[in-house]
């Protein structure tokens, strides 16, 4: 595995880059996501890479394991959570380390 690189990361904006880049494949398969993000950014100090596979793995398997409903929700404490109605897929990840910003 490649070493790791922390940095600080808008997770609003990665999860917002992950499910669009994915979400033609989402459309096909009939699935509509629900998505909720806050509006005010979310930081975390994370490794993209790995935090874009994560992404990445949650929604393929989305692809391949849902019947047409999937919600992803971010919330400002940093937990992000991809669910399904029947709550066959899911999946909580908690990103922890907060990080200041300064303007």
């Amino acid at each position: 595995m490649d070493d790791f690189a922390p940095e600080s990361i808008v997770l609003n904006s990665e999860l917002e880059q992950a499910v669009a880049g994915l979400y033609g494949a989402l459309v096909d398969r009939n699935i509509t996501p629900e998505i909720d993000i806050p509006d005010e950014k979310v930081v975390r100090v994370l490794d993209r890479k790995r935090l874009q596979r994560i992404f990445s793995n949650i929604l393929g398997n989305a692809l391949k394991y849902s019947e047409g409903d999937l919600k992803i929700r971010l919330t400002s404490d940093g937990t992000i959570i991809f669910a399904n109605k029947a709550g066959l897929f899911i999946f909580i990840y908690y990103c922890c380390k907060k990080v200041k910003i300064i303007s």
